[in-house]
């Protein structure tokens, strides 16, 4: 094995050895915690003959404008894979219960009740949005049953065609 340093070769105590620590043992990857090593902690050399691996390398949160942007990577790509494997397949009608609850939904029939044709204001957009969500788009299951039903039959134009006959989806 070749130095890094200086292109030497390593010498039998092994103090150019970027694996062990310096020293004729190499028992382990420090010298008296000095001169900390290349994989430090993942390995335990016990016995000449034996290798077993001891614990897996952490990487700590760090947050304010001290942290390192690739730790802060790390745990945000570590979160969006727990967030995706711990997903289970939904039903239509589940993801529209999941909306009918949304507070957005309320924000936008509002938006759309005060645009033409309706063109209301926005105090009464208000109190009809919150008339038509508790009325006709409760938050329940037989409310999302409903409406999935009617997406489902509702006969609509393929865009994709010239012929501008309606067609279910």
């Amino acid at each position: 094995m070749t130095a890094i340093s200086d292109n030497t070769g390593v010498e039998n105590t092994g103090n150019l050895c970027v694996f062990t620590e310096h020293g004729a043992t190499h028992a382990s990857w420090t010298n008296s915690g000095q001169n900390t090593k290349l994989l430090y902690s993942l390995l335990d050399f016990s016995t000449a003959a034996q290798v077993k691996r001891t614990t897996r390398q952490t990487i700590s949160e760090t947050k304010g404008p001290t942290a390192n942007i690739l730790v802060t990577a790390f745990h945000d790509a570590k979160a969006i894979k727990a967030d995706y494997v711990g997903k289970t397949e939904r039903t239509a009608e589940e993801l529209l219960q999941d909306a009918l609850s949304s507070p957005a939904l309320k924000t936008t029939l509002e938006a759309v009740l005060q645009y033409p044709p309706l063109s209301l204001s926005k105090a009464a957009a208000t109190s009809k949005a919150e008339s038509i969500k508790q009325s006709t788009l409760k938050a329940d299951k037989a409310t999302a049953t409903r409406l999935w039903k009617e997406i489902k039959d509702t006969k609509v134009v393929d865009v994709t065609k010239t012929d501008s006959k309606q067609t279910e989806l």
